[in-house]
């Protein structure tokens, strides 16, 4: 019992520790960027650990990060805010394809038996094991040749193209959850889509809140995505970037762009803490209701 007392302890202290470690460690990036971009580019210079030196107060970081713009005369040019609202539109595309798709394709491929079921889930982890680089090649050339290069129809299709993770995930779970009350509900008379909607799906809830809150989170950070096949419509990944060009690479500015990184990072804990009963609660509820 003894050593089972000091194994557990043991145990506590370093899981303790180690999540001690990493709270610490983002928290100290995120103030000291947070009290860096309310001072000026030749106080960060000089002495960039003294954050608490608001000797030199400032919003003016804050507000060339609100009023820089990105585009060309002509696309246009957008600021801050329309960044803002490009990168939610692209955030609710991902969000709704990954929460239709994925699960439906996952619950069929669970569900029924088809000759060509091997090879589909094969072409699937085939896909996925592309790397990166020649991904891109062949999907910017496709994208480019159907007419869809710098369109949301052409975001839509890229994404509608990448959900394979997420139809291995769900086929994997329906295939080893019971499936007796979707058997009961057939002996009552429910079709396929009624099973499907009320009593399989919602099984697969804590699964669907990860997966949104990856596709959030991925779909704020994505760079790439705007970069190559949505240039006329420039996120905030991609003014981040765009900023961090302008005033740290060429100004060495770096204040402006803690500013910007604040402002981005500061949406995503506040919507986070907005919806976190919510996430928390269905990521542990998950089952038949009803």
């Amino acid at each position: 019992m003894k050593s089972s007392g000091v194994k557990n302890f043991i145990f506590k202290f370093i899981a303790l520790f180690l999540m001690s470690v990493f709270a610490v460690s983002f928290i100290f990036i995120f103030v000291w960027m947070l009290c860096n971009s309310f001072r000026t580019a030749a106080q960060f210079s000089f002495e960039p650990f003294a954050i608490f030196d608001f000797s030199e107060f400032t919003f003016e970081n804050y507000a060339q990060a609100f009023a820089y713009e990105v585009g060309s005369r002509q696309s246009g040019y957008v600021n801050m805010f329309g960044m803002f609202l490009n990168s939610l539109k692209l955030i609710v595309i991902n969000v709704v394809l990954s929460l239709i798709f994925p699960p439906l394709v996952g619950y069929i491929t669970a569900k029924f038996d088809f000759k060509l079921k091997k090879l589909v889930m094969l072409l699937v982890i085939a896909a996925m094991s592309i790397p990166a680089i020649g991904a891109t090649t062949s999907t910017y050339k496709f994208i480019n040749d159907i007419g869809l290069w710098n369109s949301w129809f052409g975001v839509i299709l890229l994404g509608s193209s990448s959900l394979g993770f997420g139809v291995l995930l769900y086929g994997n779970y329906f295939a080893s959850i019971p499936w007796d009350f979707a058997e009961a509900a057939y002996m009552d008379g429910a079709g396929e889509l009624t099973v499907y909607l009320k009593i399989m799906l919602p099984q697969a809830l804590p699964i669907m809140m990860s997966m949104m809150i990856m596709t959030i989170i991925g779909s704020w950070n994505d760079y790439m995505t705007n970069y190559l096949y949505l240039p006329a419509h420039p996120t905030v990944a991609y003014g981040v970037n765009s900023i961090y060009t302008q005033f740290v690479k060429n100004g060495n500015n770096y204040p402006v762009a803690f500013a910007v990184m604040v402002f981005t990072s500061g949406i995503v804990l506040v919507i986070y803490a907005f919806f976190s009963k919510t996430i928390m609660s269905s990521l542990s509820a998950g089952g038949i209701k009803g």
